[in-house]
C-alpha cells in the first residue's frame, strides 16, 4: 500500500500527508484527553456527591450538579429524576412498612386472642361431649323408662277397656238386678200373703187328715164286718156247693123224672162255685184294701206330722219371707244409689279410657320423639367429635399463623430498619396506630387522565367503605345496597375508560373489553351469593380476592399500558 501511494503521490507528498495525519491523530487525543478531563471531573464530582450523601445515608435530595446543557447534563438530569423516583419509592415502602408492623402487631394480638379462644372452644367443646355423652345414656333410661311406661299405659288401657265392658255388663246387670229385686219385693209380697194362706190351708189340711184319719179307722172297722159277711157266704157258698153236689147226685139217681132237678142243681153249683169265686177274690180285695187302710192310716198318721211340721215351716218360711221384704224395699232404696254410682262410674271410666287413649298416644310420641332425640343426640356426639377435631386442627393453624405472623414482624422489623437506615427530610412521620382496610389511592396507580383517575379513586374510596361495612357486621339491606351501587358504577367506569380507549386508538381496546366482561359478570355473581348466603367472613375474603386485588392489578398492570401507549404517541 505505502509503495501504491508513493508511485501513485510522490515522496513529496507522502511526506505531506503523514505529518498531516500526525497532527491530527495528536489533535484527536488532545480532544480526547481534554473531553475525558472534563467527563472525569464532572463523574468525580458526582460520584463525590455520591459518597457524601451515602456516608449520611440520604437518598431524599440527591441531586446532581450540571453546569453544562450536555449530553452529560441530560444523563444528570435523567439521574435525577431517576433517584427521585426511588426516593418517593423508599417513603412509600417505609410507609407501608409501618403499616404492615402495626397490621403485623395486630394481627399476632387477634392470633394470640384466637388461639386462647380456640382452647377455650376446645375445653368447652370437651366438657360439651362428655356432657353429650352423659345425655346420650340418659336419653337411652329415659327411652327404656318410656317404653316401660308406653307398655304400662297399653296395658292400663286395655284394663280400662275391660273394665269398661265390665261396667258396663255390671251396670246392666245392676239394673236387672234392680228389676229383680222390685220384681222379687212384689213375689215376696205376694208369696208371703199366699205362705199365709198356706198356713191356713195346713191347719185345715191337717183338720181334713185328722178327719180322713177317722173316716179310715171308720172304713177299717167296717172292713173287719165286711170280712166276717164274706166268711159267712163263703161258708154258705160251700155248703150250697155241696148240696148242688148231693143235688146232682140224687137227680143222677131219679133218672128221667130228676134231669130238670139234676140241671138246676148243676146251675146252683156253678153258681155256688162263682160265688166261692167272686168270695175268695173279694176277700183278697178286702185283705189289699185292709192293707191299703192300715197304709192309709199310718200315712195320714205320718201326713198329719208332715203338716204339722210344714205349718211350723210355712210359719218360718212366712217370717223369712216378711223380713225378705223389708230387705228388699232396703234394696230398693239403695239400688237408685248404686244405679247413680255405677253411672258416674261409667262417666270416669269412659273419661279415663279416653285421657289413657290421649296418654297413649302423647306417650307413642314421646317415644317416637325420644328414637329422633336419640338419634340426634348420637349424630351430635359424632359432630362435636368432628368440630373437636377440626378445633385441635384450627389450634394447630393458629398455632402455625402466629409463627409465621411473628416471622413477618421480625422480617417487617428487618425491612423497617433497612428503610429507616435512609434519612429522608421530606418523609412526614405518620400514625400507624390504626390501619386502613381496603386500598389506599397513591400517584403509582395514576394513569396520567384526571377523569379516570377521579373515577378509581372513587372506586376506591367505596370499595374501602363496602369492605369496612362487611367487617362492621352491617346489616344486609345496607351492604346489598352499597354493592349496587358499586355494581353501578363500574359498569359507568368501564363504559368511560372504553371510550377514552377509542379516542386514543389503543391497540388492545378488544382484550380491555373481555377483560371488563368477565369482571361484571364475575361482581353479579358475587352479588347473588351476597343475596342468598347473607354477609359472611368468607364472602368478604373472597370480595377482597376478587375485587379489590382485582382492581389493584388491572389498574397497576392493564391500565398502565394504555397510560404508556398513550404517553409514547
Amino acid at each position: 500500500a505505502a509503495v501504491f501511494v508513493l508511485f501513485l503521490f510522490g515522496e513529496a507528498t507522502l511526506i505531506t500527508i503523514i505529518v498531516t495525519l500526525g497532527q491530527s491523530i495528536i489533535i484527536v487525543i488532545a480532544g480526547l484527553t481534554m473531553l475525558y478531563l472534563i467527563i472525569i471531573k464532572s463523574l468525580n464530582k458526582i460520584i463525590r456527591e455520591i459518597e457524601a450523601k451515602s456516608k449520611k445515608q440520604d437518598i431524599s435530595n440527591i441531586k446532581f450538579s450540571k453546569n453544562k446543557k450536555d449530553e452529560l447534563g441530560h444523563i444528570v438530569s435523567g439521574l435525577n429524576n431517576f433517584l427521585s423516583i426511588i426516593a418517593k419509592i423508599i417513603m412509600d415502602v417505609k410507609a407501608t412498612a409501618g403499616k404492615n408492623h402495626t397490621l403485623g402487631d395486630n394481627l399476632s394480638d387477634r392470633s394470640d386472642e384466637s388461639i386462647n379462644a380456640v382452647r377455650e372452644i376446645s375445653n368447652k367443646i370437651e366438657i360439651v361431649s362428655t356432657e353429650i355423652k352423659d345425655l346420650d345414656n340418659d336419653i337411652g333410661n329415659s327411652s327404656g323408662s318410656l317404653d316401660e311406661i308406653f307398655n304400662g299405659i297399653h296395658r292400663l288401657s286395655e284394663l280400662l277397656i275391660n273394665q269398661s265392658e265390665s261396667i258396663t255388663t255390671s251396670s246392666s246387670a245392676i239394673e236387672e238386678m234392680a228389676s229383680s229385686i222390685d220384681s222379687v219385693a212384689r213375689i215376696t209380697k205376694s208369696r208371703s200373703d199366699a205362705t199365709e194362706k198356706l198356713v191356713e190351708m195346713t191347719k185345715l189340711g191337717d183338720d181334713k187328715i185328722k178327719s180322713t184319719e177317722n173316716v179310715i179307722n171308720s172304713i177299717s172297722k167296717r172292713t173287719v164286718e165286711i170280712h166276717a159277711i164274706i166268711s159267712l157266704i163263703d161258708d154258705i157258698a160251700s155248703r150250697t156247693n155241696l148240696l148242688a153236689i148231693n143235688a146232682s147226685i140224687e137227680a143222677a139217681h131219679a133218672g128221667e123224672k130228676g134231669k130238670g132237678f139234676g140241671v138246676v142243681a148243676g146251675e146252683i153249683r156253678k153258681l155256688a162255685e162263682n160265688t166261692e169265686g167272686n168270695v175268695k177274690k173279694i176277700s183278697e180285695s178286702l185283705k189289699a184294701i185292709t192293707s191299703e187302710i192300715n197304709n192309709a192310716l199310718t200315712t195320714s198318721s205320718e201326713s198329719s206330722k208332715v203338716f204339722k211340721s210344714i205349718t211350723e215351716n210355712v210359719t218360718d218360711v212366712t217370717s223369712g219371707l216378711h223380713e225378705i221384704s223389708a230387705s228388699m224395699e232396703e234394696l230398693a232404696f239403695g239400688k237408685q244409689e248404686i244405679l247413680r254410682a255405677t253411672t258416674d262410674l261409667m262417666s270416669s271410666s269412659h273419661e279415663i279410657s279416653t285421657f289413657t287413649g290421649t296418654m297413649k298416644e302423647k306417650t307413642n310420641t314421646i317415644n317416637n320423639t325420644m328414637g329422633i332425640v336419640r338419634s340426634t343426640s348420637a349424630k351430635t356426639l359424632d359432630n362435636m367429635e368432628d368440630v373437636k377435631f377440626a378445633a385441635d386442627e384450627l389450634n394447630k393453624i393458629f398455632m402455625q399463623v402466629t409463627t409465621l405472623v411473628q416471622q413477618n414482624l421480625l422480617n417487617t422489623d428487618l425491612l423497617s430498619q433497612s428503610i429507616g437506615s435512609f434519612y429522608s427530610d421530606q418523609i412526614i412521620e405518620e400514625d400507624y396506630s390504626q390501619v386502613d382496610i381496603g386500598i389506599t389511592w397513591s400517584d403509582m396507580l395514576s394513569v396520567k387522565n384526571e377523569k379516570i383517575d377521579s373515577q378509581h379513586k372513587w372506586l376506591v374510596e367505596n370499595l374501602n367503605a363496602f369492605l369496612l361495612a362487611m367487617m362492621d357486621g352491617e346489616g344486609v339491606d345496607k351492604i346489598k345496597g352499597m354493592l349496587e351501587k358499586l355494581g353501578d358504577y363500574v359498569v359507568f367506569h368501564f363504559e368511560d375508560e372504553e371510550k377514552y380507549l377509542e379516542k386514543i386508538a389503543y391497540p388492545k381496546l378488544e382484550e380491555h373489553k373481555i377483560i371488563h366482561k368477565n369482571f361484571v359478570e364475575e361482581l353479579g355473581e358475587l352479588a347473588e351469593v351476597l343475596i342468598e348466603q347473607g354477609p359472611s367472613p368468607e364472602l368478604a375474603i373472597v370480595l377482597q380476592e376478587k375485587v379489590a386485588l382485582w382492581l389493584i392489578n388491572h389498574i397497576t398492570v392493564t391500565d398502565m399500558d394504555y397510560r404508556h401507549f398513550y404517553e409514547n404517541q
